[in-house]
């Protein structure tokens, strides 16, 4: 039984460095929400091995992918051995600050938690997803956050939902340029 899932991206209302710690990491705060913009997944059982396919030629298909590192994590933490096959259509763009790569790792965690039938303690889930980046964890509880800490030990605070918005999101040629949304507040 396939499983397909919307993985949305998000912004940061605002990203604020607090300053550098004697670690060498940044001291930050942000907010962040998802938006409407998402790839879809769809999530097929086969018999070993993590295959993943993706319409955008510019995602990695192989043991690099936020993807692959996600579903190989929670295999090893839950001791399954079932493989999977993944397909990305991708719609988020790539390198744009979007969260795309750790919004895919959270649905894949959330996927193959349904389709291995594993009922997870959630602090399971985000301990996994906080190996994978900074991002993840957020993308599991997926409602708007006040995050504070330093990239890979950070806390998150639920807040109120915020006001809705629409966005404008131009296409760049180059991943080099990093976009800049447009927010029409309502």
């Amino acid at each position: 039984m396939a499983i397909t899932l919307p993985s949305y991206a998000k912004i940061n209302w605002i990203l604020e460095i607090l300053g550098k710690r004697p670690d060498g990491y940044h001291e930050l705060r942000t907010i962040l929400q998802t938006i409407s913009v998402a790839d879809q997944l769809t999530f097929y059982p086969i018999e070993a091995g993590i295959e993943i396919e993706c319409d955008h030629q510019d995602v990695p298909l192989d043991r690099s992918n936020l993807v692959h590192k996600a579903a190989t994590l929670l295999g090893e933490f839950t001791g399954i051995k079932t493989g999977v096959r993944i397909r990305i259509d991708k719609r988020i763009p790539t390198a744009a600050g979007l969260g795309g790569g750790s919004s895919n790792a959270a649905v894949t965690l959330i996927a193959l938690q349904k389709m291995w039938n594993l009922q997870l303690d959630p602090a399971d889930l985000f301990s996994i997803g906080s190996q994978l980046g900074a991002d993840v964890p957020f993308f599991l509880w997926a409602e708007p956050v006040l995050e504070l800490g330093e990239a890979m030990k950070s806390t998150l605070s639920k807040i109120s939902p915020l006001n809705p918005c629409c966005w404008s999101m131009p296409e760049y040629p180059s991943q080099a340029a990093t976009p800049m949304p447009t927010c029409l507040m309502s």
